[in-house]
């Protein structure tokens, strides 16, 4: 014993997960984005912050954040949710603090912020249960729902998503050039008559012009 109280405890004597999920949603209802690992944590109804060194009680629902934080991370390396703020871990010794970097690393970590309208997305998509507040009419529009859409609209979607809101395909390229090299990556079945309409159709920067530095 240490005479910590924030220490000195047994699991019998915790207040059951379960019993204080709804309380932690409506705590951190006001957080957006969320890291990964509070994400994760949420929805398996634990406290987003644990105290530092506390083991959580319950192992069923410890065991649920962790497949949740690694369902998250490959999410996001894989595009189908969108980070506002993708981490990865640099290390110096025994210290590591997080880094930005690209979000397709192996190294993304579970600081990477997400913004709450796309985890409920996810979760959606997921079949997970939830408690954010988030209206439906809120939500992004997923490529998921695009199948009834005509090809070339669709690919424009899809582009425009992909690409708008991504610093690394927009470097040193107009935003008319950052589509078109994704659709020649992404869409190699499109004409490149049909890629160039594409790409016009969702340039999002009109101006025209060299690309404008970061800030401008």
């Amino acid at each position: 014993m240490t005479g910590d109280p924030v220490f000195d405890w047994a699991d019998s004597e915790l207040p059951k997960s379960d019993a204080t999920a709804l309380d932690y949603w409506k705590i951190w209802e006001i957080v957006d984005p969320l890291s990964i690992q509070e994400a994760a944590r949420l929805l398996a109804g634990l406290n987003p912050r644990p105290s530092t060194n506390r083991i959580d009680s319950n192992r069923g629902m410890a065991a649920k954040a962790e497949a949740y934080e690694v369902a998250l991370i490959r999410a996001v390396q894989g595009g189908r949710l969108h980070s506002a703020v993708p981490l990865a871990w640099q290390a110096n010794g025994y210290d590591q603090w997080p880094v930005a970097c690209d979000p397709a690393s192996d190294e993304l970590c579970s600081e990477t912020k997400i913004p709450v309208v796309d985890l409920v997305q996810w979760a959606h998509s997921c079949g997970l249960p939830h408690h954010w507040h988030v209206n439906s009419s809120g939500l992004r529009q997923g490529t998921s729902d695009l199948s009834r859409y005509p090809d070339e609209l669709r690919a424009a979607i899809e582009a425009f998503d992909a690409v708008r809101d991504t610093p690394k395909a927009t470097a040193g390229k107009s935003a008319k050039q950052a589509l078109a090299a994704w659709l020649e990556a992404n869409k190699p079945e499109l004409s490149a008559n049909a890629r160039d309409r594409i790409a016009t159709v969702a340039n999002w920067q009109q101006v025209g012009g060299a690309p404008k530095t970061p800030g401008d």
